[in-house]
């Protein structure tokens, strides 16, 4: 295992990862708090809850496990890009608990380490799984890209209400430049390669004079290296030869954004709100997007706060407040949930291999 894994783990065993959970809901709770603070009828609120149909939430929650399923195949459909194919059982594994990791850390994807962890479980080495990964999120950000995009166009053609709209008039533009901008990155592995032996080879002299630091640095840098060389190989195969597999998985990325933005029509009509279900479908993604540029946890708090705002023209005030509640059940606690069973799994066989 790479040194830098095994910080990973001391990392894990010091806490970590139950300080950064308990973030994230503390973040989420407050928010839900403070939005039941102003809502000037709280009792009204309460009682929506109560009423919400059990039926509704049956089919949130198959909204939620068909997400869940979609995204497990586009993860699935890469491997087999790159001629390592995992099964079903553990690709599910890795993305319930990298979903669980990105709930808890800063900017939606710090669960990508996990799933790098998860697929190599199948036989990848790293560079192979890291590029699946990587890969993966390149495929599944342009899916979120394109629905960004026709949710601007969507909302601005039927004249909905956006509460500060041009600030995402400037997101989604910088969200597709930085998108852009990594993806050409991703794929000139060889520049930072170039790099890295460059560095290496200034280094030994730099360090001539200390034999053992020298030796582990340079094995350090070797497999680093090593595992370029692999995630090189295995992007440029899925871009160049095995583009179907890309396209593929594009579609299962849309079906799992899809599943996901569903829950927002299901859970407001729930709720006795009469309004278009296209429109608010369109600012669920758009509270999704500007949620991934926020440093909280999983987004927490930018999430609940961001629908609160923009469905203030679409609903009463008391209703949001429950709308958020049975929202953020289904897209936040019971993924922690999922999510944190999985995960305590890998733990569980990362520190086996310490």
């Amino acid at each position: 295992m790479p040194a830098g894994d095994r910080d990973d783990i001391k990392r894990l065993k010091g806490g970590g990862t139950r300080r950064s959970l308990v973030i994230s809901i503390l973040f989420s709770i407050a928010v839900l708090l403070l939005v039941f603070v102003f809502v000037p009828d709280r009792a009204r609120a309460l009682q929506s809850l109560r009423s919400f149909s059990r039926q509704r939430l049956v089919v949130c929650a198959a909204l939620l496990v068909a997400a869940w399923l979609a995204d497990t195949l586009r993860l699935q459909i890469l491997t087999k890009g790159i001629g390592k194919p995992s099964a079903f059982s553990l690709a599910f594994r890795a993305i319930l608990a990298g979903n669980f990791m990105t709930l808890i850390t800063p900017f939606l994807f710090g669960g990508a380490p996990v799933v790098v962890y998860g697929l190599k479980k199948t036989g990848m080495n790293w560079g192979e799984a890291t590029a699946v990964v990587v890969g993966g999120g390149i495929v599944s950000q342009c899916a979120l890209l394109t629905m960004a995009v026709w949710s601007m166009v969507r909302l601005n053609q039927h004249g909905a209400v956006i509460a500060w709209g041009r600030l995402y008039d400037f997101i989604v533009p910088a969200y597709a430049v930085g998108l852009i901008g990594f993806s050409v990155l991703a794929l000139r592995a060889d520049v930072v390669e170039g790099w890295m032996k460059s560095w290496l080879s200034r280094t030994k002299v730099a360090t001539s004079r200390g034999r053992n630091f020298r030796l582990r640095l340079v094995s350090v840098g070797r497999k680093l290296i090593r595992n370029l060389k692999e995630f090189r190989k295995s992007l440029r195969l899925l871009a160049r030869e095995n583009i179907v597999y890309v396209a593929a998985a594009y579609v299962y990325a849309l079906l799992y954004f899809t599943m996901m933005f569903a829950m927002g029509p299901v859970i407001l009509a729930g709720l006795g709100v009469r309004y278009s279900r296209v429109t608010i479908f369109a600012l669920q993604v758009l509270v999704y997007v500007v949620a991934g540029f926020t440093p909280t946890p999983g987004g927490s708090g930018a999430a609940e706060l961001g629908s609160f705002v923009l469905l203030a023209p679409v609903a009463p005030v008391h209703v949001i407040g429950a709308f958020l509640v049975v929202w953020r059940l289904f897209t936040f606690y019971l993924n922690l949930l999922a999510g944190g069973i999985a995960f305590t799994f890998i733990l569980r066989e990362i520190l086996a291999e310490e």
